[in-house]
């Protein structure tokens, strides 16, 4: 299935399609409530096909997870600048465990990763452009072996990390050239 985020107008929804784009649900609207949306900008689906959501915004800074047809299940996270806390929650990713990893592209600039309860487990990163340190991390993927992968937006480049949050390398710099960025925005691995 095809999920998108719709963060235009005042739909602030999530649209599920089928493989081929035939429209199977929609869900959430804009609003204050677990339910609601008020920016939803990441999301990823787990091995469950429960479906995660980053929302930010007056009062919701929280990652929420939904059945996968569409029922509110749990909230993950608040607002703050503390472990389980955004400031700004954006890119999604989820790994082989069903843990279900957050970036905070607002003051906290870190990577957070939660259980598939909504239970904090633990973050790493902090604001810097030296190795593990951050400027506005937007997205994050896991690859088959358990490797965080960052795309570190206003650094111009793409972190690694294994999965207890400890940096292995880096590629990217900034420029409009091959292996440049200028302020990378999502990732995918396949």
């Amino acid at each position: 299935n095809i999920y998108v985020a719709d963060m235009t107008g005042r739909s602030n929804m999530i649209q599920k399609f089928t493989d081929n784009g035939s429209f199977i649900l929609g869900f959430g609207v804009f609003g204050n409530g677990p339910e609601f949306f008020t920016n939803p900008t990441g999301l990823t689906v787990d091995s469950e096909n429960n479906i995660y959501v980053a929302d930010f915004g007056n009062p919701t800074y929280a990652i929420k997870q939904f059945s996968k047809d569409g029922k509110f299940i749990n909230t993950s996270g608040s607002f703050g600048l503390g472990d389980g806390e955004f400031i700004t929650p954006g890119g999604l990713g989820v790994d082989n465990e069903d843990n279900i990893y957050a970036t905070d592209f607002g003051e906290n600039n870190n990577v957070q990763k939660f259980d598939k309860n909504g239970n904090f487990i633990m973050k790493f990163g902090t604001y810097g452009s030296g190795d593990g340190e951050f400027l506005n991390p937007t997205d994050v993927a896991i690859d088959s072996l358990g490797n965080i992968l960052v795309v570190d937006s206003f650094n111009d480049r793409v972190q690694k990390f294994d999965k207890n949050g400890n940096f292995i390398m880096k590629f990217g710099k900034s420029g409009s050239g091959d292996g440049e960025f200028a302020s990378p925005l999502e990732l995918a691995i396949d």
